[in-house]
Parts: structure tokens; C-alpha cells; sequence
């Protein structure tokens, strides 16, 4: 049989081994297949949503671009996880953290549908996500005493906090291949420490190497953090990763850098990196080879006794042409029933046109609109709430609550707070760097002031709040968000502690609706178009 040495997966930019003798069961002797498959940042997105396709996903076949379609959602989920199963020799299920959190689903019932359903899935393990512990450490374990028997792995995690929470890492065995699978998790009050991160991982691999053909890192550290985590380490074979909704396909990163080949006397390999997007819209498919054959394991560490010698990445769609499969729509279908009855499902407002959250380098129409319901919340200078937090477009016709919901999920807190101009500069200036960073794209959506970004060196920001330019010694009262507020936010910033509402950021979008004038179009309904203020107005610059 003729074969060629090497095949060039050009989409992907990687290298994949492609031949090898076979024996008679038409597996390369001393070769095994196994295959990962990984969701990310599924957050609460059990049921198929509305998308309008752009040319990236439509590149990967979620549907034709410019249309909008369903898609995602946990019932065609387990129909393509069938079957890409059955077309795998081996295989595990992982998932990459946050779990829950941004729809309905999860303000109704905290959290237990989700384990419920990924249960059914047959999920094999799931990193900690920050949102996962948005209602605390103890609320997730007993969450998931009740309701999972898939591990959480987070071997980052304190100590004191991991108890009762998370695994380090596991190993799994499949068909006389083990995976050892090493988790990286995300607090909910803090970012991660990537020396830690390191530190921990390199001791998983420590102990797993001996016993693992396969070494994964399963992290919710976001794609930056990743890319800077190989380099410290030594002995993985491929990172899953999650937690800035990336689609990564896969970004090839060195480990073993200068100072941990003098530690360990390592030598560097190639690493991928994946990340398979947000919302259960695709399943990341990983297909490795594994040998123990001689030939293949020469210069590998010899206490592991397999060695990966090529690896294919591949995304699936999950588009509205899956079939649904009938036990986890069975599952669900009493909680869709609770959302209806509970009025989730029912018109709230109306969109004449769609409304995207995105900024076009400064503010944007759902920013704005969030922003201006801060301020009217709280008799405040100016408003801040961070562009990331606003995580949902609203398509143009009838808006449901739950589409409310998916805006603004998360369970943040209205927070005001006094602090000097001095400080607010100084918060400006760290918000100019992350927005400077992300290609001049703004990481904050304002009200009651305008900024004008400048990203020459690390990036400066020059604020008017009102009227007036922003004045060093003078005192501002900041509405915004409890999440910013928190160590680590760049509203942190205030010697006296931050005033916590009982309300929260979504319960000031919904008051502000609830006081818009009908559309034309829908006489019984809030209009959401740009005469309720859903407009981009320019009060966020680069220059």
C-alpha cells in the first residue's frame, strides 16, 4: 500500500503522522487511536438559541453566513456526541469549565438541570469555572453531591477551598490506554496565578507520568494564560482550555523554556493548544496516536510509557440539521415547562432591528443601553460596567425574558462607591491597557462621561465626566457592578468600602425596559431600538 509520510492539515496548520505498518485489527502495531472530545464555557446553554451565522462559523459549517439559525443545545449535543463516538476506538468527554451561569436555566434552578443533563452526556470530568462558583464553594459541592457524578478537577485551587469542591486531576483508562487528565480552575474573586498554575501541573505530571500514555490539561485559565503556562512545564501532551470563549484550532505553543529545562533537563516539543468556542455550539474533536513501539520513543521521557506521536484537531457544528436525541429532550422538558410557567418564555420588549453587544473599537449599543441603566439606578457622576459582562446580542423581533437573561446572566450585584479622580484616572489607565491590548477594543461601556483611548506605549486615557475634563482632586460617586469592585477590579479602588444594593445589574436593564414606549410594530410591548438608548453615541474613543 502506497501512503504518503506526512499529511498537512492546511485549516489547521499541523503537522499529522499519517502511516505506519498495521496489523490485522487495522491499528498500527504498538500504535493506539484515542480521541478527546471537549466542550467549553457551556453556560447554562441547554436549549438551541437563535444565531445569525458570520462568515467564521459559517467557514465551519454552523450554517450559511448572514442567516440566522438555531443552534447549539444539549439534546443535538448528545446526538453529535454519538456519533463522533462511534467513529473513535477510544474515547473520553471533557469539558473545560463554566458549566453554568448566562441563561434562565440557571437563575431558575441553580445549576442542577446542567449536571443532570451532562451527566446523561456521559461527561468523563469538567475543570472548575469561575462562574461555577458564583454562588460559593459550599453551594457547587452540594450542587454536585446531588446532582453529578462526573469529577471537578482543579488542582490550582487553595486548598482549604478545593476540599469538598475538586479533584487535582484523574486518570482514566480506555482499552489499555490511560489518560491522566489535570485540571485547571478559575475562583470566582480572583485571576489565576500562572506560577501556581504551573507549579501545580508540573506535580500532577510528576505523579501521573508513570502511569499515563497521555498527559491533558484541562484548564479554564483563557487562551493568554495557557499560552504562557506550556512554556513553564514539561510532559503535556496537549492543553483543552476554556474561559475566553476563543476557537482555537489549535494554537501550537514550545514547552520546557530555559528555566525548566534546567530544573528538569527536559527538552522542548510542540504543544497544542484548543479551545472549541462557547455555548455548546461545537464539539472539539482531538485524535491522537499513542506508541509504545521503540522506534517512536526515542529521546522521550523514559518513566512514560507511551509517547503521542501525532495529533489531528478538528471542530463538529452542532447546527439546527442535528436530530435531537429523545432521552435529553425527555430530561429537559419539565424544566422548559417551569421556564414558560414562570414567564421566561413570554414577549417582554421589542427589537425593530438587531442590537449587538460588541463595540466596534469603542462603545456599543447594548453597552450603552446597560450603562445608562446603571446610572438611572443610582444618583451617580458616571456609570462603568465591564464590556464582557454584557454577553448576549439581542436578534431583532419579539424579546423574551429569557432573552433579557442572556444579556446580562450573571448574578452581579448594583454597587456605588466614592472615590477620588485620582483613582478613577489611575482605573482608566489599567482599562486603556486591556483595551489597548485586545486590538482597540473597548473592555469598558460607560454612562455620565466620555474616554478617548490612546494606545501609543501601554496605553492612556483622557475622561470627561459630565461636561468637564476629569478633575485629579475632586471626589466622583461611581455606579457600576460589585463584580468591579472586587480585589483584582479596576474599581477596587476606594478607601471606603463599596455600598452593595440587594438589586442587581439585570434588574436595573429590565426597570429601564419596563419604561421604554411601545414600537409602531409591537403596541404592547417596550420598544429596544435607539430611541430607548440602545445606540452607539461615540462616548468611548481611541485616537
Amino acid at each position: 500500500m502506497r501512503c504518503p509520510a506526512l499529511l498537512h492539515v492546511a485549516s489547521l496548520g499541523f503537522i499529522v503522522l499519517a502511516c505506519a505498518p498495521r496489523n490485522s485489527a487495522g491499528a498500527p502495531e504498538g500504535r493506539r487511536n484515542f480521541t478527546l472530545f471537549h466542550t467549553a464555557d457551556v453556560h447554562s446553554y441547554l436549549f438551541d438559541t437563535p444565531l445569525e451565522i458570520d462568515d467564521a462559523d459559517a467557514a465551519r459549517g454552523l450554517g450559511p453566513a448572514g442567516l440566522t439559525a438555531r443552534v447549539g443545545g444539549a439534546a443535538r449535543l448528545a446526538t453529535v456526541l454519538d456519533r463522533e463516538r462511534a467513529h473513535a476506538d477510544r474515547s473520553l468527554y471533557l469539558d473545560a469549565g463554566d458549566l453554568l451561569e448566562g441563561t434562565a436555566v440557571f437563575t431558575l434552578f441553580h445549576g442542577t438541570p446542567e449536571m443532570e443533563t451532562f451527566d446523561l452526556l456521559g461527561l468523563d470530568a469538567a475543570a472548575v469555572g469561575n462562574h461555577d462558583l458564583t454562588a460559593g464553594d459550599a453551594a457547587f459541592a452540594n450542587l454536585r453531591a446531588q446532582s453529578a457524578r462526573f469529577p471537578a478537577l482543579a488542582a490550582n485551587l487553595p486548598a482549604e477551598l478545593a476540599n469538598g469542591v475538586a479533584l487535582p486531576w484523574v486518570a482514566r483508562s480506555r482499552d489499555g490506554v490511560t489518560v491522566g487528565v489535570v485540571g485547571l480552575g478559575h475562583l470566582a474573586t480572583s485571576a489565576p496565578d500562572i506560577g501556581a498554575a504551573a507549579e501545580a501541573v508540573q506535580g500532577a505530571v510528576g505523579v501521573l507520568r508513570a502511569q499515563a500514555d497521555v498527559i491533558v490539561v484541562l484548564s479554564h485559565l483563557g487562551s493568554d494564560l495557557d499560552t504562557a503556562l506550556v512554556p513553564r512545564t514539561t510532559g503535556i501532551d496537549v492543553v483543552l482550555g476554556g474561559h475566553t470563549h476563543d476557537v482555537l484550532e489549535p494554537n501550537l505553543v514550545d514547552d520546557c523554556d530555559d528555566e525548566t529545562a534546567s530544573r528538569f533537563g527536559c527538552t522542548p516539543r510542540r504543544v497544542p493548544i484548543v479551545h472549541p468556542g462557547a455555548y455548546g455550539r461545537y464539539l472539539g474533536r482531538v485524535d491522537l496516536v499513542v506508541s509504545d513501539l521503540p522506534v517512536d520513543r526515542a529521546g522521550a521521557d523514559p518513566r512514560a510509557p507511551s509517547v503521542v506521536t501525532s495529533t489531528r484537531v478538528s471542530l463538529v457544528p452542532v447546527n439546527e440539521n442535528v436530530p435531537p436525541r429523545a432521552d435529553v429532550q425527555a430530561l429537559l422538558a419539565p424544566y422548559q415547562e417551569a421556564l414558560v410557567e414562570a414567564g421566561f418564555e413570554s414577549p417582554f420588549a421589542f427589537a425593530p432591528a438587531d442590537l449587538t453587544r460588541a463595540p466596534q473599537g469603542g462603545d456599543s449599543a447594548l453597552g450603552n443601553f446597560v450603562a445608562d441603566s446603571l446610572l438611572e439606578s443610582a444618583g451617580a457622576d458616571l456609570a462603568m460596567v465591564n464590556t464582557e459582562g454584557i454577553r448576549a446580542d439581542v436578534p431583532a423581533g419579539t424579546v423574551t425574558l429569557d432573552d433579557v437573561v442572556r444579556v446580562v446572566p450573571f448574578e452581579d450585584r448594583v454597587a456605588t462607591l466614592e472615590t477620588s479622580g485620582a483613582a478613577l484616572s489611575s482605573a482608566f489607565t489599567k482599562i486603556a491597557e486591556s483595551s489597548c491590548g485586545r486590538g482597540r477594543e473597548s473592555q469598558v461601556q460607560i454612562a455620565g462621561a466620555t474616554v478617548v483611548f490612546d494606545c501609543a506605549g501601554s496605553g492612556t486615557a483622557t475622561v470627561s465626566v459630565g461636561a468637564r475634563p476629569l478633575d485629579r482632586s475632586a471626589t466622583y460617586r461611581v455606579v457600576t457592578t460589585s463584580f468591579l469592585t472586587e480585589a483584582g477590579g479596576w474599581l477596587a479602588i476606594s478607601s471606603a468600602p463599596a455600598s452593595i444594593s440587594r438589586e442587581g445589574l439585570r434588574d436595573a436593564v429590565i426597570a429601564r425596559l419596563r419604561t421604554q414606549k411601545p414600537c409602531a410594530v409591537a403596541p404592547t410591548l417596550p420598544c429596544w431600538d435607539e430611541k430607548s438608548g440602545a445606540v452607539v453615541d461615540g462616548r468611548v474613543g481611541f485616537q
